[in-house]
């Protein structure tokens, strides 16, 4: 039978400090990795350095126009006759798209009340 391990001892708060900067330094890299290959896939956003929400803000407007650019295509091929059923959308796509609209839509009224709050809208 296995003799039982003796307990590790406790770590001192600066052990434990120095553990979490290690740890949330390791994920800020991963994170920033991630936004790199994201930049290098995403026309127009290669070199943006670290502004990461300049990256997302501009992959999501690339992804709409991708998705628009589909839509656009599969009526096309609708309109010659094409069996398109296949290469339709899934619903949970469409779904974000109007989710996406709604909210572009809510932040456009805001800041038009923004500015009328403002006075700059006459």
């Amino acid at each position: 039978m296995p003799q039982p391990q003796p307990p590790r001892p406790r770590l001192t708060t600066l052990q434990k400090k120095a553990n979490h900067i290690a740890s949330e330094q390791k994920r800020r890299e991963a994170i920033r990795k991630e936004y790199d290959k994201l930049a290098a896939l995403v026309p127009g956003t290669e070199g943006m350095g670290r502004s990461e929400a300049l990256v997302l803000e501009r992959t999501i407007k690339y992804m709409r126009d991708q998705i628009n650019y589909r839509y656009q295509m599969l009526a096309n091929a609708k309109r010659m006759g094409v069996d398109v059923s296949k290469w339709e959308l899934d619903e949970k796509v469409k779904e974000g798209m109007r989710r996406c609209e709604e909210q572009d839509v809510l932040r456009a009224e805001m800041e038009a009340e923004d500015q009328a709050a403002e006075g700059k809208v006459e």
